[in-house]
C-alpha cells in the first residue's frame, strides 16, 4: 500500500466497515495537483492562441492575394487586347 492509499482508506472511528476517511491534507494535495495542471493548460492555451493568430494572418494574406489576382488578370488581358488593336489599326 502506498502513502496515498493510507490517506484514503483509513477508517474513521466508529464508521464500521464501509467508512472512508479523506483528510484535509489529502484534499489539499489533490487541489495543488489540480492547480498545477491548470497552469499547464493555461500555458498551452497561450501558445495555441499565438499560433492561431499567426495562422489567421497568413490565411488573410493568401486570400487578399487570391482575390486581387482576377482583377489584375482582367487588366492585363485588356491591356494586351488594346495593344494588339492599336498595333493593327495604327500599323
Amino acid at each position: 500500500m502506498t502513502d496515498m492509499d493510507d490517506k484514503v482508506t483509513q477508517r474513521p472511528p466508529g464508521a464500521g466497515n464501509g467508512g472512508v476517511l479523506i483528510t484535509f491534507q489529502h484534499m489539499y494535495d489533490q487541489l495543488q495537483l489540480l492547480v498545477g495542471e491548470l497552469r499547464d493548460v493555461n500555458s498551452a492555451m497561450k501558445t495555441h492562441n499565438a499560433s492561431m493568430i499567426d495562422h489567421e494572418v497568413r490565411l488573410r494574406a493568401l486570400e487578399k492575394w487570391r482575390y486581387s489576382l482576377p482583377a489584375a488578370l482582367v487588366i492585363s488581358i485588356g491591356s494586351a487586347v488594346a495593344a494588339v488593336i492599336a498595333a493593327t489599326n495604327g500599323g
